[in-house]
């Protein structure tokens, strides 16, 4: 039995012991029906930037092309940029990468952004406008 099953048990024996209904058995719950985590997100956002992407200059690179593009720039790996790490290049390199997904990527909100490095919406948006202050424009 799956955690959130057992736990709908045990919340239908309280309420059975409150009011005198009898408890219901239910079924595990398969993992498809429950709302995916944003570990899970985070991890399948890391295999979509892994996948091999074609950079083609005719069409406006998605949002895994202008990640790579930063890593390179910046002489560190996509895991890297991606990753957890806080150090100060490395930290520089995700910001400018936030600020290309946000500037070339206008249909992609903040949390969707987020979702591609593992972070929140507020972190991306600190980003962009910490690149734009630097650049010498405001484009947040």
């Amino acid at each position: 039995m799956s955690a959130l099953a057992e736990q709908h048990y045990r919340y239908q024996c309280a309420k059975a012991r409150l009011w005198g209904d009898k408890p219901r058995r239910t079924f595990p719950v398969p993992a498809e029906a429950v709302a995916p985590s944003r570990r899970r997100l985070f991890t399948r956002a890391i295999e979509e930037v892994f996948e091999p992407t074609p950079f083609n200059f005719l069409k406006t690179p998605g949002p895994r092309a202008l990640v790579k593009l930063a890593a390179l720039k910046h002489s560190i790996s996509v895991a890297d940029v991606v990753g957890i790490a806080r150090s100060v290049p490395i930290v520089a390199a995700r910001q400018e990468a936030m600020w290309l997904i946000r500037t070339h990527c206008p249909h992609l909100s903040l949390p969707e952004i987020g979702l591609i490095f593992g972070r929140d919406h507020s972190t991306v948006y600190h980003s962009v406008n910490k690149v734009s202050a630097k650049r010498g424009r405001l484009d947040a």
